[in-house]
């Protein structure tokens, strides 16, 4: 009997363990449900609110074009936050800061594609106690195309410009940023040439140069700038030579160059000795010795004025003769023997300046003008050879020439009248 009612016992604490657990469970349901319901009811208290943009881009968007202020309205009147979408930020950017509708973004254009604004509007006060929810975002997309450039010029155009005169070093740029490329026209290659962004002239004329850039995927070409000059003609000189000098028997050069590399003339000047002064092609000759002063001009041509005559003085010198060295003579001393002699190269002078010399043994050594030696007993007579020169041809070196007089032959001569041998007496 006692094994029933234990059971009963534990029956019933079984059964009210099992209550306590179901009131728990519910306590703790309608807590959680009470506050859902409270979190709720403040949910749907907040006001909604709308955003929207406002137009397009008045004009058709391009890379480098017209930034782009965008304009809004929102239904709580709350300003907005207008951001480039992050999977277009390679195409556009928003410089500047918002300002109270209509707006103050300004959306610049860096590169073809599409440009993608996206506007938020996080929530905030009604102003009545209430407040506006955050509003659903919105975007605005738009094309943005190739960029149109200007390529110019910022450097000024020479206004001295002459033909072999200073260098022109032209400067510019494009609208872009990109490089850009100055060349001559073909129209101005001969008046001037760029040669590493050095522009020399060459000629008379107009000169042309462009400057140009090509473009790339963002970029159309640039338009072309322009720039023209004049170039006149060019001042030039003769490089003076050295004044030569040499004996009249050669030919002395003044051959010499203008700046302008034409060629110069040479002419014989009124002030040159009467010496039968000659220049061909620089080369100047002469008849004798004495000064031939050379003109030399050059008389320029379309390009080149005329260069500035210069002079150079050509002195030619006396030519050296020699006196040909005449074979000892030698004889008894009671003869006359001849040193006679003459120059070379023959130039129309005589030998006529013989003397003795102090050297000689001979008795009475005595020399003519025409070389005749005599002495007045045996021995040598040492004979100087002299030839003074003139205008034209130097004094000849002294030579001496020795004449060697001998014993002279004798013989007896028997003066008596022939008879017998005892006819005196």
């Amino acid at each position: 009997m006692k094994a029933p009612v234990m059971i009963r016992r534990r029956l019933r604490r079984l059964c009210l363990g099992f209550v306590t657990l179901a009131v728990l469970t519910f306590s703790t349901s309608l807590s959680l449900a009470f506050t859902s319901a409270s979190t709720a009811g403040a949910s749907v208290g907040g006001t909604d609110q709308t955003l929207a943009f406002v137009g397009t881009p008045s004009t058709t968007p391009v890379v480098g074009g017209t930034t782009y202020s965008p304009q809004w309205t929102t239904t709580s009147g709350l300003n907005p936050v207008i951001t480039v979408d992050q999977s277009t930020s390679s195409v556009c950017q928003i410089t500047g800061s918002a300002l109270p509708n209509p707006g103050g973004y300004a959306v610049a254009f860096n590169s073809i594609g599409t440009c993608t604004l996206d506007m938020n509007q996080s929530g905030g006060p009604d102003g009545n106690g209430g407040s506006y929810n955050a509003a659903p975002q919105v975007q605005q997309s738009f094309t943005v195309g190739r960029g149109s450039q200007a390529a110019v010029f910022s450097s000024s155009a020479p206004t001295t410009a002459v033909v072999g005169g200073a260098t022109y070093a032209p400067t510019g740029f494009a609208a872009s940023g990109l490089s850009a490329t100055i060349t001559v026209e073909a129209g101005s290659s001969s008046v001037c040439k760029n040669t590493s962004g050095s522009v020399s002239f060459t000629g008379v004329g107009e000169c042309y140069l462009d400057i140009n850039q090509a473009g790339n995927v963002n970029w159309f070409p640039a338009t072309t700038g322009i720039q023209h000059f004049t170039v006149g003609k060019g001042s030039q000189t003769i490089t003076p030579p050295t004044a030569p000098s040499g004996p009249w028997n050669t030919s002395l050069s003044v051959v010499t160059t203008a700046t302008s590399l034409l060629a110069v003339s040479y002419t014989i000047d009124a002030s040159s000795d009467s010496i039968g002064c000659a220049v061909v092609f620089g080369s100047v000759t002469a008849t004798g010795a004495g000064n031939c002063v050379i003109d030399i001009n050059q008389a320029g041509n379309v390009n080149w004025n005329p260069a500035s005559q210069i002079q150079v003085t050509a002195t030619f010198g006396q030519r050296v003769q020699t006196i040909h060295a005449p074979r000892p003579p030698s004889g008894p001393w009671t003869s006359s023997l001849s040193v006679a002699t003459y120059v070379t190269p023959v130039n129309g002078l005589t030998v006529t300046d013989y003397s003795v010399d102090a050297a000689s043994t001979a008795t009475n050594c005595q020399v003519n003008g025409s070389g005749r030696v005599t002495a007045s007993s045996p021995g040598t007579c040492v004979i100087n050879i002299n030839q003074a020169g003139n205008a034209n041809w130097s004094a000849a070196a002294q030579i001496q020439v020795t004449a060697t007089f001998t014993k002279a032959s004798q013989a007896i001569n028997i003066n008596g009248s022939g008879g017998p041998w005892n006819a005196g007496g």
